[in-house]
């Protein structure tokens, strides 16, 4: 064998390889472990695995990449997307598991339609994938839907984040109110975690800006992750926590000049019932409800009832089986009345993790009803516990881990709403056409995880259900792509029953001396104020207005939401353009088939809506009509030839209907008066300029047909 002699020189380049090559030995195998952990799903350790790789060799393999999609599905969900989705054109597309990975980012988030989108993509592209993984992901787009189901049914309640005052980076659970003194008291881990987590007792006092004082109750000691449950009851005053080193004993503590007294016992007797700490006790004091370890998987409800003449507390029974599952039901709430009982539970199909319900009791079967889940945005894909009513039945608050907390578990605030039906069209002005299997999403600024969501048919129409006083960012998705994204934002209504329309036409051509046209400005206001006071805070932006804004149409009675197309038809004769008195004239001289055009009516290109300037006019039609209570008339809605003609149909139509709602909610009987649209096909002037020309086209005409 021939041996190569190596001179003195290359010595130092020898152990430089010899290094290389032993580091490089060393990387493969920290990168091959955090690999097996990577996918056996252990994603916190395989994600340490790959940041000690990166830390060796910043340009190794594909390690940043699964380090970033270990990130995104572990602790790190609300990270920026804009770098796992930055891999797709490079590394994404190597992988042909890039979408599946992508798919379980977005639900994390709760972006559902995203994350079909982009599982079907997966299951669609032409790579070897077992049949596990298939199934998998099926079941996954099927949870997807049935979350994004969820989400489209929101109850009617508005949900409140409490501020950085309130919330850290610990824990905050069971939250207590005092309604005479605006106080909330609450369990925090603040300050402490891992094993050094122990919780405290907190209270605040709520003021105009906010809750302040934040003051820890030392008294009252220190608890446990399981132990940390207090109970307020509202009539005297009394704060009621557990004593796991008393047997299983009650306390109390009351407040004295201010300060809160050292917790007494509630009353020795209750140690026979074998009391667990995630407890609740009535108004009457009487009446425990708690979760105790039973027989089966996990935790369930029992109660027990204290005797009013032996002062003996009952054997603790359990509730029926119609509440308590073969999963975990705990953190019970009893309402003032003693007729709805709240519980979280695993179990009942919940929509994730611990989901808030209720089930009420009938007086005269003596039965509780099948719970019912508190739906969205009380409960989330994630766990919501401790929910509790205030006083006035309407509003409370709860725990819960859900997207967008400061650290663990943070306590929200909730309120009972009313909602507004919002309906309406979105069309492409640029291409002719509606946007075929697409849908429409409105997402409020002060709780962006909460959505209202509609299809898009083939005519471009939507509607759906919003809540009131609130902006919204809209956006129109297909495909997982967002085509197109707008500002709406809505005010109060009073009370007043309404129905917005509102229609949103992209790629539209900018006209030049376009007159412009209000914004917006009234929707539902809620049904109860909240006792609390407690502040949305809501930073509203600036509204601009835009020429494809359509002025809120207030009703007083159900709207005819009637889907079926408008037919155009051929011009009649007998326009007349004249002075509004010609109204009362043609009104009063029963002249059947002649028209008179309502001026200074007139829409700014897209919209359907009223303004204040228009009721001097409108009020002279209504006079006449009332007037004269045989005659019936067509109010016709006119538009120019700008867009698509089955577009300018529609917006005609709704242009009239907004004319004839006026008139019915001031009394006019409905049966007095048909709407109907023409869209471009009856012009007074030429539509090649704004002014004098197809300003005038976009009307209003009143024809006598009776």
């Amino acid at each position: 064998m021939n041996m190569v002699k190596l001179g003195k020189d290359a010595l130092p380049i020898l152990f430089i390889l010899v290094g290389f090559c032993l580091n490089a030995q060393k990387i493969g195998k920290l990168y091959d472990q955090a690999e097996d952990l990577f996918y056996s799903e252990n994603l916190i350790d395989a994600l340490e695995g790959y940041q000690l790789v990166l830390a060796q060799d910043p340009t190794y393999e594909d390690a940043e990449y699964k380090a970033e999609l270990c990130s995104l599905l572990t602790s790190f969900r609300e990270k920026p997307l804009d770098k796992i989705l930055s891999y797709e054109s490079t590394i994404g597309a190597k992988d042909r598991f890039y979408n599946y990975w992508l798919g379980r980012i977005y639900v994390d988030r709760y972006m559902y339609i995203e994350a079909v989108d982009v599982w079907k993509k997966f299951l669609k592209a032409k790579t070897r994938k077992s049949l596990e993984i298939r199934d998998e992901t099926k079941e996954f787009i099927s949870d997807a839907r049935k979350k994004l189901v969820f989400f489209d049914n929101t109850d009617d309640y508005e949900i409140h984040q409490l501020g950085g005052e309130i919330n850290t980076e610990g824990a905050e659970l069971s939250p207590a109110y005092f309604e005479a003194k605006d106080e909330l008291i609450f369990a925090s881990s603040r300050g402490t975690s891992g094993r050094d987590e122990s919780f405290k007792i907190y209270h605040s006092i709520k003021q105009d800006d906010g809750w302040t004082d934040i003051t820890e109750v030392a008294i009252l000691g220190q608890f446990t992750r399981q132990t940390a449950n207090i109970e307020v009851v509202d009539e005297d005053g009394k704060l009621f926590l557990f004593s796991p080193k008393n047997k299983g004993d009650l306390f109390y503590s009351e407040t004295t000049n201010g300060k809160w007294t050292l917790p007494v016992e509630f009353d020795s007797k209750v140690t026979s019932t074998h009391l667990k700490s995630h407890f609740h006790i009535n108004e009457h004091e009487d009446r425990i409800i708690f979760a105790t370890e039973a027989k089966k998987s996990g935790l369930d409800l029992f109660q027990t009832f204290r005797n009013p003449k032996s002062g003996k507390w009952s054997k603790p029974a359990p509730f029926a089986d119609i509440i308590n599952s073969d999963f975990v039901e705990d953190s019970p709430f009893l309402s003032k009345d003693e007729k709805t009982l709240y519980f979280s539970s695993d179990g009942h199909g919940s929509i994730g993790g611990y989901d808030v319900y209720k089930t009420v009791f009938d007086s005269a079967t003596l039965k509780w009803s099948e719970p019912i889940n508190l739906g969205f945005p009380i409960n989330s894909p994630d766990d919501e516990m401790h929910f509790k009513l205030n006083p006035d039945g309407s509003s409370g608050y709860f725990s819960s881990n859900r997207l967008h907390t400061k650290g663990d578990f943070d306590i929200y605030f909730f309120w009972e709403v009313e909602k507004i039906q919002i309906e309406g069209r979105v069309f492409d002005v640029t291409a002719q056409s509606s946007i075929p299997d697409a849908q429409i999403r409105f997402t409020p600024s002060a709780y962006t995880d909460e959505h209202f969501r509609s299809a898009i048919d083939p005519d471009g129409k939507y509607e759906t259900e919003i809540i009131s006083d609130e902006t919204y960012l809209v956006e129109v998705i297909k495909d997982g792509k967002t085509l197109y994204t707008d500002q709406f934002e809505i005010h109060e209504t009073g009370g007043v029953a309404t129905t917005y329309i509102k229609d949103f036409l992209f790629n539209k051509p900018i006209l030049k001396d376009q007159p412009p046209v209000e914004t917006a400005q009234a929707v539902v206001s809620s049904k109860k104020n909240p006792t609390t006071k407690e502040s949305t805070a809501r930073q509203k932006p600036t509204t601009t207005s835009t020429n494809d804004r359509r002025e809120v149409v207030r009703e007083t009675k159900p709207v005819n939401r009637s889907k079926s197309k408008p037919t155009n038809n051929s011009k009649s004769a007998g326009t007349t353009n004249t002075s509004n008195s010609d109204i009362q004239r043609m009104v009063a001289n029963y002249n059947v088939g002649s028209k008179v055009i309502i001026q200074n009516i007139y829409f700014g290109f897209g919209t359907t809506g009223l303004t204040q300037s228009e009721q001097p006019v409108l009020e002279e039609l209504l006079s006449a009509l009332q007037q004269n209570k045989n005659v019936k008339v067509e109010i016709g809605g006119h538009t120019d030839n700008t867009g698509p003609a089955d577009a300018n149909l529609w917006i005609s139509e709704n242009r009239a209907k907004s004319v004839k709602k006026w008139l019915v909610t001031r009394g006019v009987a409905s049966n007095r008066i048909m709407a109907k649209g023409y869209g471009e096909s009856e012009p007074l002037a030429s539509n090649d300029d704004e002014e004098g020309g197809r300003e005038l086209n976009r009307r209003i005409e009143v024809r006598l047909i009776r």
